[in-house]
């Protein structure tokens, strides 16, 4: 056990005081519905005169490799982000990506992750970086990003959750994570049913899940279900 912990600790990168970041953030389109996943790219570019390494985990979302993405509505307050209590952040694969001076670092995450369901309006996006295995220079923040959302027919919300639902036995953990997204109350009780799924991907997911709905509305769904309360 102790060579483990003695390779693990060998095998991380060491801090890098002189590092130079840029980071670039765009999307796919510039209008969403309101639960629809929205999907943003990031490019760290390093600007600096040394290598570096970064964090390249299993964490879909980035925070742990030292991502944060920042909604801000119209009125310019920041919109909150209920999956800072994700219990999937407990747990992630680690793995490093070294990036060369001049070169870049290219990621796609769900905006989703980072937010509650947004209402119809327009909306600022920002990316932060900032990670400990690179150093003091690497703290930076990308351009601003604008996206509107616009309502959803409430048909195409049916069929939408009719489709996720339909796909939960074919990626459960997926399908349970975008019911979550839509924010919709007819979708709690596909989530919760995945609560008592065999697998643990599965559970986690769903768990997860329910942070993205009023907590008023899944108590009501069921009343046995604890559900930190969303600010």
């Amino acid at each position: 056990m102790i060579g483990l912990i003695l390779a693990a600790v060998l095998q991380t990168p060491s801090p890098c005081d002189d590092c130079r970041l840029r980071l670039a953030l765009a999307s796919d389109k510039s209008a969403y519905e309101v639960g629809e996943p929205i999907t943003v790219s990031v490019e760290l570019t390093n600007i600096g005169r040394a290598g570096i390494m970064v964090e390249h985990t299993s964490d879909v979302t980035g925070r742990i490799d030292g991502y944060r993405l920042d909604v801000f509505d119209d009125a310019g307050d920041r919109v909150p982000d209920p999956g800072e209590a994700a219990v999937s952040l407990l747990k992630s694969l680690v793995g490093y990506e070294s990036i060369n001076p001049g070169a870049h670092d290219h990621r796609q995450f769900l905006l989703n992750y980072h937010v509650r369901p947004l209402k119809p309006g327009r909306y600022l996006v920002r990316c932060r970086f900032g990670s400990s295995l690179v150093g003091r220079g690497s703290a930076t923040e990308s351009n601003a990003l604008s996206i509107t959302v616009v309502p959803t027919p409430p048909e195409r919300m049916t069929r939408r959750i009719a489709d996720l639902v339909a796909g939960m036995g074919t990626d459960s953990a997926r399908a349970a994570t975008l019911l979550g997204f839509t924010g919709n109350a007819a979708a709690i009780p596909a989530v919760i049913e995945a609560l008592y799924s065999r697998s643990d991907h599965v559970a986690v997911s769903a768990m997860d899940a329910l942070l993205y709905f009023d907590a008023s509305t899944v108590q009501q769904a069921h009343p046995g279900c604890a559900q930190a309360p969303r600010s």
